[in-house]
């Protein structure tokens, strides 16, 4: 168990109760990967409760990978709100906000290199992301640089990057 987040205290598992009106589902591999993710780095975001009720509002999914790992206490963050209406819009929007987002694969990408091969890529958790292997990149210089339709444009399958002959 490594906490490397700030919290109001380190609670049981068994004691945490999530919220009966939990809208946000938590697929098993979801719990798998974030269970590898929480064993690389430790608990980095506690789970957050809410005062009044006692229920979980943030971290549902992050328990259960904490469970899955076999630690009996994770940090816990108390809260309190204003009504039931600004907990579940919290409870919601925790997990809905990050779908606003936008990655950029190809800055990942770029970047990632520098970490070393003995980086997994996995702890990344993008879903399927693979590094682009020096022999593909050298398949795209050659259709670079073939001189045929000099105006003609391709688009890169993977970053979406478009460029022309």
């Amino acid at each position: 168990m490594l906490f490397n987040c700030s919290y109001d205290e380190l609670t049981d598992v068994h004691k945490l109760v999530p919220h009966p009106q939990n809208p946000n589902k938590h697929p098993q591999n979801q719990i798998d990967r974030l269970a590898k993710i929480i064993d690389y780095q430790g608990q980095r975001s506690p789970v957050v409760v809410c005062k009044d009720t006692g229920f979980i509002v943030v971290g549902h999914g992050r328990l259960e990978a904490m469970k899955k790992l076999g630690w009996d206490k994770v940090a816990v963050n108390y809260q309190t709100f204003k009504d039931e209406a600004q907990r579940y819009a919290h409870m919601t929007a925790d997990n809905a906000i990050g779908y606003w987002s936008d990655l950029d694969l190809k800055e990942i990408n770029n970047v990632f290199t520098q970490f070393g091969p003995e980086f997994d890529v996995n702890m990344l958790g993008i879903e399927d992301f693979t590094i682009e292997p020096i022999e593909k990149i050298d398949s795209i210089k050659d259709i670079l640089n073939n001189d045929e339709d000099d105006d003609e444009e391709i688009e890169c399958p993977h970053c979406g990057e478009r460029f022309k002959k």
